[in-house]
Order: structure tokens, then sequence, then C-alpha cells
């Protein structure tokens, strides 16, 4: 700029966004220097220091998406709601974190948790690289016997504390123009939390009762056992997932139907009726019987007792003719 004459001018530059940023900041800080001496461009104090408006984006930040599934098989028919086809059913949910340019404002730490329910007893549960919950690459896992008995060597672990699974990312930094970022390296990354679940043991038919009659004032189903889960960076705001819900079935007893028949004649079968049958003579033998169908849920049933009280007036001809078939 040596040779301009007295005079106002103008610097034009232009500069593009190379990293997510959610809030309003100041890209640089602007100075020239004149006969030995620097000046500063704009001042907390003047307003001039240019700001760039945080990006709007919202795809730009991180989300978790929440399913629920019956099986493993069925997790390509994930929803966010399922009833469930027995009380005592082994059933998943899976927590989709969704990883964004928005990692890159995480300087300490990136959380993924799951709180599951009080009411559910965990099976097993795993982080997985990318949507194949099955043959995708391992990234942590519950330990133990109580949960699968299947360690693997050198995959790290899940922490487990009352019911909240939790896994802190590891730094897996990234250098950006000239700029080094954490966890640069999971821009663009999903992982996949799948935990395996069913319904504990101590649940009482009036919980299961609870959860079906109170209903969801959106959609007006059953409520269910509800689950959701949520990421951290640093110690800003939690992200969380939509709630997904898993409704055990209704309770059903199984049905009787009492029967009666008279002895018949040698050679023949019985002739059963249900309601009525008239006697010839007082002494005729004549004998009960009692069909139970089972319904197709008897996952919670602690044990089944028939009981036939018989009139006092009436003798029993013969013991060893009790059976059940």
């Amino acid at each position: 700029m040596k040779g301009l004459g007295q005079g106002n001018y103008k610097i034009v530059y232009k500069a593009s966004e190379d990293q997510y940023e959610s809030d309003n900041y100041k890209p640089a800080s602007l100075k020239f220097t004149f006969a030995g001496n620097d000046y500063v461009i704009g001042t907390d104090t003047d307003g001039n220091i240019p700001i760039v408006p945080k990006n709007e984006r919202t795809d730009c930040a991180v989300d978790v998406n929440k399913s629920v599934s019956k099986s493993v098989d069925d997790y390509i028919n994930k929803d966010k709601y399922k009833e469930l086809d027995f009380r005592r059913q082994d059933f998943i949910f899976d927590s989709s974190f969704n990883l964004t340019s928005e990692v890159l404002e995480a300087k300490t730490s990136i959380i993924l948790k799951d709180k599951l329910d009080d009411k559910l007893d965990i099976l097993d549960a795993y982080i997985v690289d990318g949507d194949d919950i099955v043959n995708g690459t391992l990234v942590a896992e519950l330990k133990g016997v109580e949960y699968g008995d299947n360690d693997h060597e050198g995959v790290p672990e899940l922490t487990l504390t009352n019911n909240e699974i939790s896994y802190s990312l590891p730094e897996n930094p990234k250098d950006i123009g000239g700029t080094s970022y954490k966890f640069g390296n999971y821009v663009g990354k999903k992982f996949v939390l799948v935990v395996k679940l069913k319904l504990k043991d101590s649940v009482s038919d009036e919980d299961i009762q609870e959860m079906r009659t109170t209903l969801d004032q959106v959609d007006g189903k059953p409520m269910g056992v509800t689950n959701k889960s949520n990421i951290q960076l640093d110690n800003k705001p939690l992200v969380e997932s939509n709630v997904a819900r898993a409704v055990p079935p209704a309770f059903i007893p199984p049905t009787t139907k009492k029967e009666i028949a008279k002895k018949a004649v040698e050679g023949q079968e019985d002739i059963w009726y249900s309601e009525f049958l008239e006697l010839e003579k007082r002494d005729d033998i004549y004998r009960y019987r009692i069909g139970t169908a089972m319904p197709k849920d008897t996952t919670g049933y602690e044990k089944l007792v028939i009981n036939d009280k018989l009139d006092q007036t009436l003798n029993i001809e013969n013991l060893d003719n009790l059976s059940i078939y």
C-alpha cells in the first residue's frame, strides 16, 4: 500500500466456514500497521468487531434416534412403539447416535447414555459402528457372564450404573485448516447402542395393567415401558432422543369348560354334554370332564391350579379313573 495518498480505503475479503459453530463468533481480529504503529480495527467498545452469525442448520447438530424391536431379527422393523407378544419376552431398545461437525466443538468429552427403566432386566448391551447390529464393528460392550458371557478381547467396556448405560468416546483427533480437533475424526459417524432386555419377574400384573391403561396423550396408545437416550458434549445441555415404548400384553387367564357324560356301553365312546344330562336311574354312573385352554402367553404365570369341588352328596366311584391328558 506504499504510495497511496490521503483518503478512505476498504479491504474486502471472503471467508468460509470449515467447521460448525452453534453460537455467534468472531472469525478474526483485524489490525494494520502505519508508521510503525499497530492499529486494531474494531474494539469491544466501538461495536466494529466483525461477527459471523451462528449456523442455523439443524442437520449440523448431533442427534439421537431411539427405537424398539422384538429381537435382532425384527430390527429391520424397528419402530418407536411395539406391542410385545409375551410378558417376559426379550426385546431390544436401540439408540442411533448421529455425529456431525458439532463434535468439533467438544474439548473434553463426548458421552453416550441410555437410562433404562428400573422394571427392566438388562440381558446384554453393546455399541456398533454403523447400522449392522449383527456383523458391524464392535465398539464397546457390557462385560460379564450375566450379560451373555461373550466378552471380546480388546473391546472397551460399557459403564453400567443404576440401570444407566454410558460410554465416553475416546479422543480421535483430526487437523482441519491447521487446527487440531480432539474428536474431529468422529464427524459423519453413526454409533448404535443395542440393549437387550426383559421385564423383571418382580413386575406384577397390576404394574403391567397400569402400563396398559395409562395412555399417551398424543397417540392414545398404552404407555408401556418407556425409554430415551442422550448424548452430551463437554458440559453442554443434553441432546435427548425421542421416547420409544414397549408394551407387554394384557393378562389373559386360561379358559375352562366343564362337561358331563354317562358311562358308555363297552365299545362305544362317551357322549359329552356341556350343560345338562338327565340320568335314567339314580345310581347311574357318570363323570365330569374339565377342559382347559391355555393362552398364547403364559410367561407371567407362577402356578396353575385346577380345582373341582364336588357336591357332598356324590360318591367318587373310582379314583383310578382320574386322568389328565
